[in-house]
Protein backbone atom coordinates (compact mmCIF):
# COMPACT_ATOMS: atom_id res chain seq x y z
CA UNK A 1 0.00 0.00 0.00
CA UNK A 2 1.40 3.29 -1.26
CA UNK A 3 1.66 6.27 1.51
CA UNK A 4 0.27 9.38 1.50
CA UNK A 5 3.40 12.03 -0.55
CA UNK A 6 3.15 15.21 -2.19
CA UNK A 7 6.10 16.57 -4.54
CA UNK A 8 4.32 20.00 -4.27
CA UNK A 9 7.73 21.33 -1.83
CA UNK A 10 9.03 24.98 -2.16
CA UNK A 11 12.43 25.93 -1.84
CA UNK A 12 12.96 28.68 0.82
CA UNK A 13 12.75 31.78 -1.33
CA UNK A 14 11.84 35.82 -1.11
CA UNK A 15 8.82 37.51 -3.23
CA UNK A 16 8.19 41.71 -3.71
CA UNK A 17 4.94 41.45 -5.64
CA UNK A 18 3.97 38.40 -7.21
CA UNK A 19 2.16 35.71 -5.73
CA UNK A 20 3.58 32.32 -4.31
CA UNK A 21 2.34 29.38 -6.26
CA UNK A 22 2.11 25.83 -4.63
CA UNK A 23 1.81 23.45 -7.54
CA UNK A 24 2.25 19.53 -7.52
CA UNK A 25 0.37 16.01 -7.02
CA UNK A 26 -0.66 14.46 -3.79
CA UNK A 27 -0.24 10.64 -3.86
CA UNK A 28 -1.61 7.88 -2.27
CA UNK A 29 -4.00 4.84 -2.72
CA UNK A 30 -7.26 6.08 -1.60
CA UNK A 31 -8.29 9.82 -1.11
CA UNK A 32 -6.54 12.56 0.25
CA UNK A 33 -6.49 16.11 1.66
CA UNK A 34 -4.16 18.99 2.49
CA UNK A 35 -4.08 22.12 4.75
CA UNK A 36 -2.08 25.91 4.40
CA UNK A 37 -0.95 27.46 7.07
CA UNK A 38 1.00 30.95 7.17
CA UNK A 39 3.04 32.25 10.61
CA UNK A 40 0.71 29.73 12.48
CA UNK A 41 -2.92 31.09 10.96
CA UNK A 42 -4.59 28.46 8.90
CA UNK A 43 -5.26 30.25 4.96
CA UNK A 44 -6.71 27.08 4.08
CA UNK A 45 -8.40 24.42 6.19
CA UNK A 46 -8.64 20.81 5.01
CA UNK A 47 -10.09 20.53 1.78
CA UNK A 48 -12.77 17.76 0.81
CA UNK A 49 -11.28 14.19 0.34
CA UNK A 50 -10.31 13.54 -3.29
CA UNK A 51 -8.76 10.69 -5.26
CA UNK A 52 -5.44 10.35 -5.55
CA UNK A 53 -3.45 11.49 -7.15
CA UNK A 54 -4.89 14.84 -5.88
CA UNK A 55 -3.94 17.91 -8.18
CA UNK A 56 -3.06 21.17 -6.24
CA UNK A 57 -2.29 24.61 -7.96
CA UNK A 58 -3.02 27.00 -5.07
CA UNK A 59 -1.69 30.99 -5.71
CA UNK A 60 -1.16 32.72 -1.91
CA UNK A 61 -1.81 36.73 -2.57
CA UNK A 62 1.82 38.10 -2.03
CA UNK A 63 -0.95 40.77 1.07
CA UNK A 64 -1.03 37.98 2.73
CA UNK A 65 2.66 36.89 3.78
CA UNK A 66 4.39 39.84 6.47
CA UNK A 67 7.45 42.00 5.98
CA UNK A 68 10.03 39.50 6.70
CA UNK A 69 9.93 35.84 7.20
CA UNK A 70 7.47 34.12 6.82
CA UNK A 71 7.14 30.44 7.67
CA UNK A 72 4.56 28.26 5.34
CA UNK A 73 3.44 25.07 6.05
CA UNK A 74 1.81 22.56 3.72
CA UNK A 75 0.22 19.66 5.32
CA UNK A 76 -1.82 16.24 3.63
CA UNK A 77 -3.20 13.64 4.48
CA UNK A 78 -5.19 10.46 3.48
CA UNK A 79 -8.49 8.60 4.51
CA UNK A 80 -6.81 6.50 6.62
CA UNK A 81 -5.04 8.72 8.83
CA UNK A 82 -1.75 8.78 7.26
CA UNK A 83 -0.15 12.52 7.29
CA UNK A 84 3.01 14.36 5.64
CA UNK A 85 4.01 18.11 5.69
CA UNK A 86 6.79 20.28 4.77
CA UNK A 87 7.40 24.16 5.81
CA UNK A 88 9.46 26.39 3.70
CA UNK A 89 10.70 30.31 4.61
CA UNK A 90 9.12 32.81 2.36
CA UNK A 91 11.28 36.38 2.69
CA UNK A 92 8.92 39.15 1.51
CA UNK A 93 10.75 41.74 0.34
CA UNK A 94 10.37 45.49 1.21
CA UNK A 95 12.55 46.24 -2.39
CA UNK A 96 12.78 44.52 -5.31
CA UNK A 97 15.62 42.72 -5.81
CA UNK A 98 17.76 39.52 -7.74
CA UNK A 99 21.05 38.43 -8.34
CA UNK A 100 23.04 36.74 -11.11
CA UNK A 101 25.95 34.24 -11.55
CA UNK A 102 27.64 34.01 -14.93
CA UNK A 103 25.17 32.11 -15.94
CA UNK A 104 22.28 31.52 -14.03
CA UNK A 105 19.46 34.34 -12.83
CA UNK A 106 18.23 34.05 -9.46
CA UNK A 107 15.23 35.59 -9.29
CA UNK A 108 13.83 34.50 -6.16
CA UNK A 109 16.27 34.01 -3.86
CA UNK A 110 16.65 34.12 0.17
CA UNK A 111 19.73 35.51 -0.01
CA UNK A 112 21.76 38.56 -2.59
CA UNK A 113 25.15 37.94 -3.46
CA UNK A 114 27.44 40.37 -4.43
CA UNK A 115 31.44 39.95 -5.77
CA UNK A 116 33.13 37.97 -8.03
CA UNK A 117 30.87 36.28 -10.46
CA UNK A 118 27.44 37.32 -8.82
CA UNK A 119 25.90 40.60 -9.34
CA UNK A 120 22.75 41.88 -7.00
CA UNK A 121 20.34 43.95 -7.99
CA UNK A 122 18.46 46.50 -6.10
CA UNK A 123 15.13 48.72 -7.52
CA UNK A 124 14.23 52.22 -6.49
CA UNK A 125 12.99 54.27 -9.08
CA UNK A 126 14.14 57.42 -9.58
CA UNK A 127 12.69 59.78 -11.58
CA UNK A 128 13.74 63.97 -11.80
CA UNK A 129 10.46 64.93 -13.46
CA UNK A 130 8.49 67.26 -11.05
CA UNK A 131 9.48 66.48 -8.02
CA UNK A 132 12.23 68.65 -7.02
CA UNK A 133 15.99 69.43 -7.07
CA UNK A 134 18.58 66.75 -5.90
CA UNK A 135 19.74 66.87 -2.38
CA UNK A 136 21.02 63.70 -1.88
CA UNK A 137 21.11 60.02 -2.93
CA UNK A 138 22.90 57.18 -0.94
CA UNK A 139 23.12 53.69 -1.28
CA UNK A 140 23.24 51.90 1.57
CA UNK A 141 24.47 47.99 2.03
CA UNK A 142 24.29 45.68 4.82
CA UNK A 143 26.79 43.48 4.29
CA UNK A 144 27.52 39.90 5.86
CA UNK A 145 29.13 36.47 5.35
CA UNK A 146 32.42 37.87 3.54
CA UNK A 147 35.03 35.84 2.36
CA UNK A 148 37.58 38.50 3.82
CA UNK A 149 38.01 41.85 5.53
CA UNK A 150 38.89 44.28 2.75
CA UNK A 151 38.56 44.73 -0.65
CA UNK A 152 36.59 47.22 -2.78
CA UNK A 153 33.16 47.49 -3.53
CA UNK A 154 31.23 49.10 -6.66
CA UNK A 155 27.40 50.17 -7.51
CA UNK A 156 26.33 51.74 -10.69
CA UNK A 157 23.20 52.80 -11.98
CA UNK A 158 20.05 50.71 -13.41
CA UNK A 159 19.22 52.33 -16.71
CA UNK A 160 16.59 50.14 -17.75
CA UNK A 161 13.19 49.01 -16.13
CA UNK A 162 13.04 45.59 -14.86
CA UNK A 163 10.87 43.16 -12.26
CA UNK A 164 12.52 40.08 -10.86
CA UNK A 165 10.00 38.17 -11.81
CA UNK A 166 10.48 38.71 -15.07
CA UNK A 167 14.55 38.82 -16.25
CA UNK A 168 16.27 36.10 -17.39
CA UNK A 169 19.94 35.67 -17.56
CA UNK A 170 19.74 36.70 -21.49
CA UNK A 171 17.91 39.54 -21.01
CA UNK A 172 18.92 41.49 -18.21
CA UNK A 173 18.24 45.36 -17.27
CA UNK A 174 21.08 48.09 -18.73
CA UNK A 175 23.94 48.74 -16.08
CA UNK A 176 25.87 51.70 -16.75
CA UNK A 177 29.34 50.70 -15.72
CA UNK A 178 30.91 54.22 -16.65
CA UNK A 179 29.19 55.31 -13.74
CA UNK A 180 30.39 52.93 -11.22
CA UNK A 181 31.48 54.14 -8.02
CA UNK A 182 33.94 52.34 -5.35
CA UNK A 183 33.80 52.11 -1.78
CA UNK A 184 36.59 50.64 -0.04
CA UNK A 185 35.74 47.75 2.69
CA UNK A 186 37.33 47.80 5.93
CA UNK A 187 35.02 45.46 7.70
CA UNK A 188 32.71 42.59 5.95
CA UNK A 189 29.71 42.88 8.58
CA UNK A 190 27.57 45.85 9.05
CA UNK A 191 26.48 48.95 6.96
CA UNK A 192 28.34 50.60 4.43
CA UNK A 193 27.09 53.66 3.17
CA UNK A 194 27.81 54.98 -0.58
CA UNK A 195 27.69 58.57 -1.69
CA UNK A 196 25.63 58.35 -4.93
CA UNK A 197 24.61 61.71 -5.69
CA UNK A 198 27.35 62.37 -8.52
CA UNK A 199 25.61 60.09 -10.82
CA UNK A 200 22.34 60.84 -10.03
CA UNK A 201 23.26 64.09 -10.58
CA UNK A 202 24.92 63.69 -14.14
CA UNK A 203 21.92 61.40 -14.86
CA UNK A 204 19.09 64.26 -14.23
CA UNK A 205 17.10 63.76 -17.42
CA UNK A 206 17.44 60.08 -17.48
CA UNK A 207 15.14 57.68 -15.23
CA UNK A 208 17.30 55.25 -13.03
CA UNK A 209 15.66 51.94 -11.93
CA UNK A 210 17.54 50.93 -8.78
CA UNK A 211 22.16 50.10 -8.37
CA UNK A 212 23.86 47.27 -9.43
CA UNK A 213 26.49 45.81 -6.47
CA UNK A 214 29.85 44.17 -7.36
CA UNK A 215 32.83 43.50 -7.06
CA UNK A 216 36.38 42.22 -8.65
CA UNK A 217 37.21 40.21 -5.29
CA UNK A 218 35.17 40.51 -2.40
CA UNK A 219 32.52 38.06 -2.23
CA UNK A 220 29.78 38.55 0.43
CA UNK A 221 25.90 38.57 1.37
CA UNK A 222 23.80 41.30 1.12
CA UNK A 223 20.94 41.68 3.82
CA UNK A 224 17.06 42.37 2.02
CA UNK A 225 16.01 44.61 4.56
CA UNK A 226 19.05 46.91 5.51
CA UNK A 227 20.39 47.66 1.60
CA UNK A 228 18.74 49.87 0.20
CA UNK A 229 19.30 53.18 -2.28
CA UNK A 230 17.68 56.65 -1.00
CA UNK A 231 17.49 59.91 -3.27
CA UNK A 232 16.14 62.77 -1.98
CA UNK A 233 15.06 65.88 -3.13
CA UNK A 234 13.98 69.64 -2.10
CA UNK A 235 11.86 71.85 -3.40
CA UNK A 236 14.44 74.57 -4.39
CA UNK A 237 17.96 75.48 -4.78
CA UNK A 238 19.50 78.96 -3.48
CA UNK A 239 21.67 80.19 -6.29
CA UNK A 240 24.85 81.65 -5.59
CA UNK A 241 25.37 85.31 -6.05
CA UNK A 242 27.45 86.13 -9.64
CA UNK A 243 28.13 89.71 -7.36
CA UNK A 244 28.07 90.74 -3.81
CA UNK A 245 28.48 94.82 -3.18
CA UNK A 246 29.99 96.38 -0.23
CA UNK A 247 26.48 96.81 1.09
CA UNK A 248 24.09 94.11 -0.30
CA UNK A 249 23.52 91.23 -2.40
CA UNK A 250 20.58 90.01 -4.32
CA UNK A 251 19.83 86.00 -3.53
CA UNK A 252 17.86 84.20 -6.10
CA UNK A 253 16.47 80.62 -5.99
CA UNK A 254 14.86 77.95 -8.47
CA UNK A 255 11.40 77.62 -9.16
CA UNK A 256 9.56 75.95 -6.40
CA UNK A 257 8.55 71.91 -7.21
CA UNK A 258 6.42 70.20 -5.45
CA UNK A 259 5.04 66.85 -5.31
CA UNK A 260 1.85 68.43 -3.71
CA UNK A 261 1.72 72.16 -4.34
CA UNK A 262 -1.16 72.98 -2.47
CA UNK A 263 0.12 72.23 0.92
CA UNK A 264 2.54 74.48 0.15
CA UNK A 265 2.44 77.32 3.41
CA UNK A 266 5.15 79.80 2.91
CA UNK A 267 9.23 80.21 2.34
CA UNK A 268 11.35 81.76 4.82
CA UNK A 269 14.93 83.42 4.12
CA UNK A 270 17.40 83.28 7.48
CA UNK A 271 20.98 84.66 7.03
CA UNK A 272 23.50 84.45 9.80
CA UNK A 273 27.08 84.75 11.09
CA UNK A 274 27.68 81.16 11.74
CA UNK A 275 27.33 78.10 9.47
CA UNK A 276 25.32 76.44 12.12
CA UNK A 277 22.53 79.79 11.88
CA UNK A 278 22.83 80.02 15.82
CA UNK A 279 20.70 83.18 16.07
CA UNK A 280 19.88 83.52 12.84
CA UNK A 281 17.26 86.56 11.34
CA UNK A 282 14.85 86.39 9.44
CA UNK A 283 14.84 88.34 6.61
CA UNK A 284 12.31 87.47 4.43
CA UNK A 285 9.03 85.71 4.47
CA UNK A 286 6.15 85.39 1.74
CA UNK A 287 3.40 83.16 1.04
CA UNK A 288 3.68 83.35 -2.97
CA UNK A 289 5.52 80.55 -4.25
CA UNK A 290 5.94 83.06 -8.03
CA UNK A 291 8.77 85.45 -5.71
CA UNK A 292 12.64 84.01 -7.10
CA UNK A 293 14.55 86.66 -5.22
CA UNK A 294 15.20 88.82 -2.75
CA UNK A 295 17.60 91.73 -1.92
CA UNK A 296 19.49 91.93 1.41
CA UNK A 297 20.75 95.97 2.09
CA UNK A 298 21.49 95.08 5.28
CA UNK A 299 24.80 93.49 5.11
CA UNK A 300 28.22 95.01 6.22
CA UNK A 301 32.05 93.57 5.68
CA UNK A 302 32.14 89.93 7.01
CA UNK A 303 30.84 86.60 6.22
CA UNK A 304 26.84 85.65 5.88
CA UNK A 305 25.00 82.35 5.28
CA UNK A 306 21.63 82.45 4.31
CA UNK A 307 18.95 79.71 4.46
CA UNK A 308 15.60 79.01 2.68
CA UNK A 309 13.36 77.47 4.34
CA UNK A 310 9.86 76.22 2.70
CA UNK A 311 7.15 75.55 5.20
CA UNK A 312 4.04 73.32 4.22
CA UNK A 313 0.61 73.54 5.68
CA UNK A 314 0.06 70.40 8.81
CA UNK A 315 -2.13 67.41 7.57
CA UNK A 316 -1.14 67.41 4.35
CA UNK A 317 -3.29 65.30 2.06
CA UNK A 318 -2.64 64.58 -1.79
CA UNK A 319 -2.22 61.96 -4.33
CA UNK A 320 -0.74 58.40 -2.89
CA UNK A 321 0.78 59.73 0.69
CA UNK A 322 -0.93 60.85 3.76
CA UNK A 323 1.22 62.73 6.13
CA UNK A 324 1.39 62.10 9.61
CA UNK A 325 4.13 63.42 11.20
CA UNK A 326 5.38 66.94 10.72
CA UNK A 327 8.87 67.13 11.73
CA UNK A 328 10.03 63.73 9.04
CA UNK A 329 8.50 64.05 6.45
CA UNK A 330 9.72 60.52 5.12
CA UNK A 331 6.91 59.22 7.49
CA UNK A 332 3.18 58.82 5.70
CA UNK A 333 1.19 56.00 4.93
CA UNK A 334 1.07 55.43 1.11
CA UNK A 335 -1.17 54.13 -1.05
CA UNK A 336 -0.27 50.55 -1.98
CA UNK A 337 -2.79 48.17 -3.60
CA UNK A 338 -0.70 45.07 -2.95
CA UNK A 339 -0.77 45.62 0.53
CA UNK A 340 -4.33 45.90 0.74
CA UNK A 341 -4.16 49.78 1.45
CA UNK A 342 -6.28 52.41 -0.55
CA UNK A 343 -7.38 55.80 -0.31
CA UNK A 344 -11.44 56.54 -1.64
CA UNK A 345 -13.30 59.70 -0.86
CA UNK A 346 -10.73 61.30 1.85
CA UNK A 347 -10.37 57.32 3.67
CA UNK A 348 -7.37 55.88 4.40
CA UNK A 349 -9.12 51.58 4.08
CA UNK A 350 -6.59 48.68 4.88
CA UNK A 351 -7.55 45.35 3.68
CA UNK A 352 -6.46 41.93 4.37
CA UNK A 353 -7.17 38.26 3.19
CA UNK A 354 -7.08 36.10 5.04
CA UNK A 355 -9.22 38.36 7.38
CA UNK A 356 -7.44 39.39 10.75
CA UNK A 357 -7.13 41.50 13.61
CA UNK A 358 -5.24 44.91 12.38
CA UNK A 359 -3.03 47.42 14.94
CA UNK A 360 -3.58 50.72 13.81
CA UNK A 361 -0.40 52.33 16.07
CA UNK A 362 -0.75 55.83 16.87
CA UNK A 363 2.35 56.67 18.22
CA UNK A 364 2.16 59.20 20.71
CA UNK A 365 3.94 62.10 19.33
CA UNK A 366 3.20 66.24 19.40
CA UNK A 367 2.45 66.35 16.01
CA UNK A 368 -0.41 64.13 15.59
CA UNK A 369 -3.01 64.56 18.13
CA UNK A 370 -5.59 61.59 17.99
CA UNK A 371 -9.08 61.56 19.49
CA UNK A 372 -12.66 60.81 18.37
CA UNK A 373 -13.59 64.18 16.91
CA UNK A 374 -10.74 63.85 14.10
CA UNK A 375 -10.49 60.36 13.57
CA UNK A 376 -13.16 57.78 13.27
CA UNK A 377 -12.80 53.87 12.79
CA UNK A 378 -15.92 52.24 11.61
CA UNK A 379 -16.29 49.01 9.35
CA UNK A 380 -12.51 48.47 8.95
CA UNK A 381 -12.39 51.68 7.92
CA UNK A 382 -10.08 54.49 9.26
CA UNK A 383 -11.54 58.28 8.41
CA UNK A 384 -10.03 61.47 8.86
CA UNK A 385 -12.63 63.79 9.86
CA UNK A 386 -10.54 67.42 8.59
CA UNK A 387 -8.56 69.71 9.85
CA UNK A 388 -6.20 69.19 13.49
Amino acid sequence: MMAVSTDTALPNMSVYDTPVNIVGLINADNAVSYRLILNGTIIKDWAEFEPAPMSVNIQIPVSYFNLGSNELRFEYKNELGEEGSWESIVIRKSTDSFYISESQCFNFPDKLLAGGAYISFLKTEVVHHNVGYLKSATVTLKLKNGNGSIGTIKVAPILSNWSSKDVTISNLPYIDINKAISKEITYIDGLVSIDVTEFVRSLSDITIYGVAVFSDLLLVELDFFDSSFIVEHQPTELILPDTVFGNRVTLQWKPLIFKKPEVFKKLILKRSTSPSFDGAEILFETSNPSILKYEDKTISKGTYYYRLEVHFVDNAYQGDQLDFDFEDRHLFVEQNPIDGTVFEDGVVKTSFLPEKIVYIDCEDNTNFIYNTTKVEIRDGVVKLLGER
